[in-house]
């Protein structure tokens, strides 16, 4: 059995149980109050995150998972709460103040999946 990945929402953390060891690894979320909720598996191997307290995605490469990569939603307000990534990578999301309305991040490219730009900041609305 392989390692089980788990959000602390109000811990601030994110962590990796090893079944066979018994062990627990956490890791702290570098923004304060991020509130990780949720995390799914993508296709690349890496780890994604909501975090709930931000309007912000967290990336989590699993052979270095100390080091958690924030990124920044378009809009301010966003608070991305559950999330799944498809077998294409796209990392889905719900977008709590705006009534769970799914949206989408394209993170090969790091954009809306339309203009091409490499921006982190750029957004799909669905």
């Amino acid at each position: 059995m392989g390692a089980i990945w788990f959000t602390a929402q109000t811990g601030n953390r994110y962590g990796r149980l090893d079944p066979t060891a018994g062990s627990i690894v956490l890791y702290n979320v570098p923004t304060a109050n991020a509130r990780p909720y949720g995390m799914d598996d993508a296709p690349d191997g890496h780890l994604w995150i909501a975090l709930f307290g931000t309007n912000k995605l967290g990336e989590v490469d699993p052979a270095n998972p100390s080091m958690l990569i924030e990124h920044v939603l378009p809009n301010a307000a966003s608070r991305p709460r559950r999330l799944v990534v498809d077998k294409e990578g796209r990392v889905w999301y719900g977008d709590s103040p705006r009534a769970g309305r799914p949206c989408a991040m394209w993170p090969s490219t790091c954009s809306d999946g339309a203009s091409g730009s490499r921006s982190a900041e750029r957004v799909g609305w669905v």
